[in-house]
């Protein structure tokens, strides 16, 4: 239920994420902090902001919200599209370390009470591709919408 400036309330209308417009601040706050808490290289600073960056475009596309906001079974659904783009086991990897860290930032910080990566398997870049797909079937959510 949302309610305008005159207080009447439409149970049908959306509330909009107040996120859409920051999440770029976020990420940059965020990696900021990770690059300071673990000595992270400038290199890896700049995948990590395409990875997210990447995301978040992909979210407010996909589903009209930011990836400050994303649910678990949406995360699958990236990382589902990155794996069928025959992405660089070594990319993949880095891709789902950084959703690990970005999630428990945001929980640590407070701006989530969940961690919506939790249930994402980390990846390593030793594991190989075809790994991916058992990765992806052994998870139990499904994509919200189709892709």
């Amino acid at each position: 239920m949302w309610m305008d400036v005159t207080g009447a309330t439409e149970p049908s209308k959306p509330i909009a994420d107040p996120w859409i417009g920051l999440s770029s601040d976020v990420i940059d706050r965020f990696l900021d902090v990770v690059c300071l808490e673990r000595s992270i290289s400038r290199a890896e600073r700049r995948g990590m902001l395409e990875d997210l960056q990447g995301l978040d475009g992909w979210m407010v596309r996909s589903f009209g919200h930011t990836l400050v906001t994303a649910r678990a079974n949406e995360l699958r659904a990236y990382f589902a599209i990155r794996v069928s783009q025959r992405r660089r086991v070594r990319l993949l990897a880095r891709l789902m370390r950084s959703l690990h860290l970005f999630y428990e930032y945001l929980q640590k910080s407070g701006c989530r009470e969940d961690n919506a990566a939790e249930a994402l398997p980390l990846w390593s870049p030793r594991m190989p591709r075809a790994w991916a797909a058992r990765i992806l079937t052994a998870l139990p959510l499904r994509a919200a919408s189709p892709l």
